[in-house]
């Protein structure tokens, strides 16, 4: 009586434990983690990564124990960041503890895919893989940063364009009709009032196209892989963009995964593995020339098209003289630049083309006037 009384104890106990398991996993909701996602930059993580290695560096505290460590004091430390940091994790913790996932398995649903490869390929040493990631981390957050720079001027040019576009129907057009009437208007005026009316007629049109290439065309240039994609769009700005920066990351990787002591064949595969679908398209065919013709790791990354010319070249020779490994190390910090800058240089021309498009709409409407003003005398 005693025994049984005791069994059922025990597997009540049991019962609310593995409930508090599963309460305490599905804690954090997808919705969530996307939330969270969006506030841990480049920047966040990179810093959170060099404070898991200085604390494992420097102390006896394995992963687990730096990770309720971190957390603690991210609480204690309160501000914005670190508010975030603790919530985070808070959900890489109760994974480990609870779920019995590795650190790598916890956090991925948090970190881009190449960071998580280089993360999961070099876990045997998780201060040289938190290192590795922290450095790929901070490459990228650059890119980032500079695009994003690059992306000013072509957005103030948009908002002038619209401010211009506004102004001129809510204000001056107004005025211009009740001094003189809509029919006797002719000639220059009357093409710029219908063009205005043309536009601002339209403006739900124009938004929504807006809404729709907002939101597809992010998944149209990391999805499409049709044939016609690679030959021929592959060439029209925003495609070509996406290309050099994937292109980029394929150099910054493959550098990162052969400093850490991977080999061309074992770094392609963790490539293939975890890069975007448009990728797997040019690793796919590098593995394959690599397995079926003999052809080196270098000669295959300059022959599949993926890299411009420069950059091919140079893969060539570094193979030709034997040094490809060092090249890549060298190469993938130069191309870095010389992609940045490049991107950025396309920003500023394509801003330089919509403020022309403001100046021209406004150079217009003061012709326009000037014209009637001397019809009128």
């Amino acid at each position: 009586m005693i025994i049984s009384s005791l069994k059922s104890m025990i597997l009540r106990l049991r019962g609310v434990r593995e409930s508090k398991k599963q309460d305490t996993s599905k804690k954090y909701n997808m919705l969530m983690v996307f939330v969270l996602r969006l506030f841990f930059s480049n920047r966040v993580r990179a810093s959170l990564y060099q404070n898991i290695i200085l604390v494992m560096s420097n102390s006896s505290l394995s992963i687990y124990g730096t990770l309720v460590a971190l957390k603690e004091k991210y609480q204690y430390y309160r501000s914005f960041n670190n508010k975030v940091l603790a919530t985070i994790l808070q959900d890489w913790i109760t994974k480990i503890e609870y779920d019995g996932m590795t650190f790598d398995e916890a956090i991925k649903p948090y970190i881009p895919e190449n960071e998580h490869m280089m993360i999961k390929a070099n876990f045997d040493n998780p201060i040289n893989a938190l290192d590795y990631a922290s450095s790929l981390t901070q490459k990228f957050a650059l890119l980032a940063k500079k695009i994003a720079i690059g992306m000013i001027m072509p957005t103030i040019s948009i908002l002038v364009l619209i401010g211009v576009i506004v102004g001129c129907s809510l204000k001056v057009i107004p005025m211009l009709l009740e001094s003189l009437p809509k029919e006797n208007l002719s000639g220059n005026i009357a093409d710029f009032i219908a063009l205005n009316d043309y536009i601002t007629g339209h403006t739900w049109h124009i938004i929504l196209l807006a809404i729709v290439l907002f939101i597809m065309l992010p998944i149209i240039v990391k999805r499409w892989t049709f044939n016609i994609r690679y030959h021929l769009f592959d060439k029209l700005w925003g495609f070509a963009e996406y290309k050099r920066i994937q292109a980029t990351s394929v150099l910054i990787s493959l550098a990162s995964l052969l400093s850490s002591g991977k080999s061309f064949n074992m770094a392609f595969m963790l490539i293939e593995n975890n890069c975007s679908h448009y990728l797997k398209q040019y690793i796919s065919k590098i593995r394959l020339m690599m397995s079926q013709d003999g052809v080196s790791a270098g000669r295959a990354l300059a022959s599949v098209n993926l890299f411009n010319n420069n950059t091919s070249l140079l893969l060539d020779i570094y193979t030709d003289t034997g040094a490809i490994e060092q090249g890549l190390l060298a190469l993938s910090e130069r191309v870095l630049e010389t992609e940045i800058e490049a991107i950025v240089t396309k920003m500023k021309m394509i801003g330089f083309i919509i403020l022309s498009l403001s100046m021209s709409y406004i150079g217009f409407f003061y012709f326009s006037v000037a014209t009637l003003s001397d019809s009128m005398k």
